[in-house]
């Protein structure tokens, strides 16, 4: 393992720690009425962190929309509530919480090994620069890159373009569509190219044609 390799292994090791001390375990929703109805969702995590959801106002309870509202704020952030909610009055609800399978699939992919790349095309390269990040070539020249970010909700495979590949050509759900992207961009501008050629090269025979024409006479 090289130097750059355990630095990152290091890196990974630390943040995985972070990200479990600081795991959600509470879920707290408040309604303010004298507020205009402002409903709050708060999620406490081990390390003393909060998270501050704002779930919109005119509110007269925490029962109703609110509850719901904040049951999918809870689900879609990976936690799901680990016994429900109970009613500390009528204004608040309060309820443990706990991680879901997805939430824990996530949290391998963003500090596991970083995923392979599918089968490449015949000629395409891809070079890694850093993790989730690669600069991939065809026939040994610099196309774009290709980065990798783990999810919730589904990874992101974006496909970026440019002199320094800072232009984000598109985003995908999966590496094999990003190659078939790429592979597809690769070709379009492989046409282009030839193209291009193919027009300069007609100009050069318009411009000599005339001038031994002219010898000629």
């Amino acid at each position: 393992m090289s130097t750059y390799e355990e630095r990152v292994a290091m890196t990974l090791v630390r943040a995985r720690r972070g990200e479990l001390a600081g795991r959600f375990v509470r879920a707290e929703v408040k309604v303010r009425p004298d507020l205009g109805g402002q409903g709050v969702l708060r999620l406490y995590g081990g390390a003393g962190n909060v998270d501050v959801i704002q779930l919109g106002d005119g509110h007269q309870d925490a029962d109703g929309p609110i509850r719901t509202a904040a049951t999918e704020q809870v689900r879609w952030r990976g936690y799901r509530l680990d016994g429900g909610w109970d009613e500390a009055d009528a204004c608040t609800l309060r309820s443990p919480l706990d991680v879901t399978r997805a939430y824990l699939d996530f949290v391998e992919r963003r500090f596991g090994a970083a995923p392979e790349l599918p089968a490449l095309p015949s000629g395409m390269i891809a070079h890694p620069a850093q993790r989730g990040r690669w600069h991939v070539s065809y026939e040994n020249r610099r196309y774009l890159d290709l980065t990798w970010q783990p999810r919730l909700n589904g990874d992101a495979w974006r496909v970026w373009t440019g002199p320094q590949a800072t232009t984000l050509h598109a985003t995908y759900g999966s590496g094999a569509d990003a190659i078939r992207a790429i592979t597809a961009y690769i070709t379009e501008s492989d046409a282009r190219r030839a193209e291009r050629r193919a027009e300069r090269e007609k100009a050069e025979r318009d411009t000599v044609m005339p001038t031994i024409n002219s010898a000629r006479v």
